[in-house]
């Protein structure tokens, strides 16, 4: 925004990565707990309620406390009021955690679509106006914290029940024990998912580290949505198949891992395939060096999202304990192959996502199997479609690039290319997976029927 200099991102870029973090821990797992519970009593839910707003109360009275001594650890003292201030959307955000969970539990997403599309409207007309009024770094705090407010009010409001909390912690302990492994989990996933970069700063080059961030942020930008769409979506929608008792929970869950796959695989291989002609034409030839990482980043990653499925599938059947017990496996794994691959450069710190990957799948899904109903056997079998195909669509992609021979190295070319792969795909998906193609077609109509009513209030 050309109203506001860098140094304000900069300052904000900080608050929010605290806040993040701090958020992380504060929430508990408390929305998880009553999305998971088979019949919550009215008990249990005032005390979860009254535990999640008192908890994370405490939490921004500390993280308000320490905001200066974390201003002197970032050298820039002029954070610490944005902490203390950002620090109220803790509050506001534990008195809609028992809401939401309850919407999320009646999978009234539609609903929640149009929240947090009235939520943002407000923090970007907020922001904007605070901006133009001269209240500088003040105005991107100050935006998302009305559209907190904004938010917290609009879920409370569309709860059908109205619950005072209770202090009365012993009522809910099962629950709350249940929401504490998952928030520890989500904690040791968000150190693991960030030890590539931390290891990678001590081991690598400027100049290689800057390679491989580029290659991660290619190759996540199409993973990041897909992943908040599972953890919003699958969650619930395990728990109340889970619940219900009335259709197999294992062949939803194989059918739910192949269409996954059938996402996921082809968009990370594709970009992985397009890369030699993407990349050069995308961040100019300067950049060639990051086409061999975001290569192997993209062969590896769809199981990165696969672990997430595994991993809400666990949380949604109340064992949250072997979800966190395969997390802290993974924080075992990775760093080590990160530590190993690093020593070769940014190819290196690529290929270690390759090796340690796989072999967390293996370990986790041995632990998992018995509550899942199937092991390695039923996750290769649900994903023997999407791999095949996207194979054939890579060969497809390389055999249009040799046909182009030099025109491949251009926008065109690269357009070209994008269209043969997803044609290859979409033929052979129809072609050899039938019923896989159905249900993507039903669940993308279903996804634009939401988005118009999204778009229509």
């Amino acid at each position: 925004m050309r109203l506001l200099s860098p140094a304000d991102y900069g300052l904000v870029a900080i608050s929010t990565a605290v806040l993040t973090l701090v958020t992380m821990v504060a929430e508990l797992g408390f929305g998880a707990a009553i999305v998971q519970a088979h019949s919550p009593t009215e008990a249990e839910v005032r005390s979860v309620f009254g535990a999640s707003i008192a908890f994370s109360a405490m939490c921004a009275i500390a993280l308000a406390a320490i905001a200066p001594w974390l201003g002197e650890i970032y050298s820039a003292p002029q954070v610490a009021p944005l902490i203390q201030a950002a620090s109220l959307t803790l509050v506001l955000t534990s008195v809609a955690t028992v809401p939401d969970a309850f919407l999320r539990r009646e999978m009234s997403f539609v609903r929640l679509s149009v929240i947090e599309l009235a939520a943002g409207l407000l923090a970007t007309v907020t922001t904007v106006m605070l901006a133009l009024a001269g209240y500088g770094v003040w105005s991107l705090v100050l935006g998302p914290l009305a559209a907190a407010a904004m938010r917290t009010v609009l879920v409370y409001l569309s709860w059908r029940k109205r619950l005072w909390p209770s202090l009365n912690v012993a009522q809910a302990r099962r629950m709350l024990d249940f929401g504490l492994k998952v928030a520890v989990s989500r904690a040791a996933s968000f150190v693991f998912g960030q030890a590539d970069v931390v290891i990678g700063a001590r081991l690598l080059t400027k100049s290689e580290l800057g390679t491989y961030s580029i290659a991660m942020h290619l190759a996540l930008m199409p993973m990041t949505k897909l992943m908040s769409v599972l953890n919003t979506v699958a969650f619930p929608a395990i728990a109340e198949i889970a619940r219900s008792d009335e259709a197999p929970l294992t062949p939803a869950l194989q059918k739910g891992l192949r269409l996954v796959g059938h996402v996921v695989i082809p968009m990370l291989w594709g970009l992985g395939s397009l890369s030699p002609w993407l990349v050069p034409v995308l961040l100019g030839d300067s950049w060639a060096g990051a086409v061999a990482p975001l290569q192997l980043v993209c062969i590896a990653l769809p199981l990165r999202l696969v672990s997430v499925l595994l991993s809400t599938a666990m949380q949604a059947l109340g064992e949250a304990g072997v979800d966190l017990r395969n997390t802290l496996t993974g924080i075992a794994i990775l760093p080590l192959c990160f530590l190993a691959g690093g020593q070769f450069g940014a190819v290196g710190l690529a290929a270690a996502w390759l090796a340690g990957l796989p072999t967390l799948m293996l370990l986790n899904l041995r632990r998992a199997s018995v509550h899942l109903g199937f092991g390695v056997g039923g996750v290769a079998r649900a994903l023997a479609p999407p791999v095949v195909i996207s194979l054939a669509m890579a060969a497809a992609i390389h055999l249009a690039a040799h046909v182009l021979d030099a025109r491949a190295g251009t926008i065109v070319g690269v357009g070209v290319l994008a269209l043969v792969g997803a044609g290859t795909y979409l033929a052979s998906l129809w072609l050899f997976d039938k019923e896989s193609a159905r249900s993507l077609l039903v669940l993308f109509a279903g996804s634009r029927r939401a988005s118009i009513a999204n778009a229509t209030g």
